[in-house]
């Protein structure tokens, strides 16, 4: 299954988390914060899922350092979950 996810809406952390939500099916309960995203990813997602962050160059520009983190949690998830994959476009 691929997700897409559009930069251009992303423009502050709290966009992120809401539409990560959505787009993942993420349970109400989801807390909207890099450990929250972390659990979700590892344990209540359906795989396999790729991930498409689309314009992610302009998510960068608006969320500055928090782009950065957002983008560790992904990749340290990539690389222990089987199945899920992220590109950036």
């Amino acid at each position: 299954m691929e997700i897409t996810i559009e930069g251009e809406r992303i423009k502050t952390i709290n966009d992120f988390h809401l539409e990560i939500k959505k787009k993942l099916t993420f349970p109400e309960y989801y807390g909207e914060n890099l450990d929250a995203l972390w659990d979700c990813l590892t344990s209540s997602i359906d795989l396999p899922v790729t991930l498409i962050w689309r314009n992610a160059d302009r998510s960068k520009v608006s969320l500055g350092d928090g782009f950065n983190s957002i983008v560790d949690v992904l990749s340290s998830a990539e690389k222990e979950i089987d199945g899920f994959r992220v590109r950036y476009i």
